[in-house]
């Protein structure tokens, strides 16, 4: 969910109809916000350096291998769009988010995935034993030990728990769609013990 100034907190069917959800600017306490459509022009298929952002730092990758695509029209309504592989593809923050407070967040995503398989992350942090750790995505799986798995197809996320060293899992059911952009929304609230994901549909 998201939550407005008001206080109020809205279900991801209804977070996209909000005005304050426009305008990353006026959410208290947004730490990151990327929007394909704020990309500068580029051709259709160009790799990208970095993903400007409209809040937050700028994510970048200078691995040419490793680089996602600038696509101009595929996006929600031919809107531009980012392309990741789902292998190799990705933009790196390095610790920048490290210190922020995954304990008690809200993570929001718009995307489309090209299949059900292989580990297509949204959010993957360095998973190097130390806690506070957060995977976000389709088929997250954790490095740790023991190591979850969510089920193969379907979105879901794992974080590691800073009150208890104990893993806390949530995962939608149902083979993900791969025809339609839907509208991921992650709520976490480590002092209660709870992670919530909502489906907001395409």
């Amino acid at each position: 969910p998201v939550q407005p100034a008001n206080g109020e907190w809205v279900d991801a069917d209804e977070w996209r109809s909000y005005n304050v959800a426009r305008d990353p600017v006026a959410i208290t306490g947004c730490v990151l916000w990327l929007d394909a459509a704020t990309i500068p022009s580029q051709s259709n298929d160009t790799d990208l350096d970095e993903w400007p952002a409209v809040v937050g730092p700028t994510p970048e990758q200078t691995t040419a291998t490793n680089k996602p695509h600038y696509r101009t029209a595929d996006g929600p309504g031919s809107t531009p769009a980012v392309s990741f592989n789902g292998t190799s593809h990705y933009f790196a923050l390095g610790h920048t988010l490290s210190n922020r407070p995954w304990n008690h967040c809200t993570v929001i995503v718009v995307a489309k995935f090209g299949s059900t398989s292989g580990e297509q992350t949204f959010i993957s942090q360095d998973l190097s034993g130390w806690s506070g750790d957060l995977l976000f995505g389709m088929n997250p799986h954790d490095s740790l030990s023991p190591a979850p798995n969510t089920t193969s197809g379907r979105v879901g996320a794992m974080f590691h728990s800073t009150t208890a060293n104990t893993h806390q899992i949530v995962e939608k059911t149902g083979t993900v769609d791969t025809t339609n952009f839907h509208a991921w929304a992650l709520n976490i609230d480590n002092a209660a013990g709870v992670m919530d994901l909502w489906d907001g549909g395409s």
